[in-house]
């Protein structure tokens, strides 16, 4: 159902505007979920959610998640080239680090809900997180790159079961391993 969600979410907001407060609200589900706050009617209250932090979610998320698209047009650009390997590691460790960020910006909600962080701030906390424990992450990580391959291979059957539910349910499960006061405010 989250997978169902998502879609329909993107698509709703035209695929690019959609895409950053459809993620949010993906991972906001899951965060509720693994937290025991399980909403009755979450078909509902996604929508009401992604209405609500829809300008918000593209300040935080839009450009890290349109990062992708440039690397992307990178690889493809350098095909068949010694450099392309190169960028292939670099891109899969963005990759890696940019699919916490919605979910260390959940935790950091739930932590301290009157701290408002801009992209940048958001940006930085997701790479100390991912310093203080780094072994969640990179499972996490290589989970979420699991899942993609079969993205791949089995385009219709992962795009209903396994995109991008998984992912982000890996990123989350990687985000309990952050100490709260790492993401509460500095005194």
């Amino acid at each position: 159902m989250l997978n169902l969600i998502w879609w329909l979410q993107v698509l709703a907001g035209g695929v690019v505007l959609g895409l950053a407060p459809a993620t949010s609200v993906l991972y906001h589900q899951v965060r509720s979920n693994l937290t025991g706050d399980v909403a009755g009617d979450d078909f509902r209250s996604s929508w009401a959610r992604w209405r609500r932090d829809f300008w918000r979610a593209q300040a935080r998320y839009l450009i890290p998640l349109l990062t992708v698209v440039v690397l992307g047009f990178y690889l493809w650009m350098l095909r068949g080239q010694a450099l392309a390997s190169t960028v292939a590691i670099l891109a899969a460790a963005y990759l890696c680090w940019l699919m916490h960020l919605p979910a260390v910006g959940e935790r950091t909600d739930e932590v301290a809900p009157d701290r408002v962080l801009g992209a940048t701030q958001l940006w930085l906390l997701t790479l100390r997180s991912f310093a203080v424990a780094p072994l969640p992450f990179l499972v996490a990580g290589v989970t979420t790159a699991f899942a993609l391959g079969l993205g791949v291979l089995y385009v219709p059957v992962a795009l209903i079961f396994a995109v991008p539910a998984v992912p982000a349910l890996a990123a989350s499960l990687a985000a309990r391993f952050v100490p709260d006061a790492l993401l509460e405010p500095p005194p």
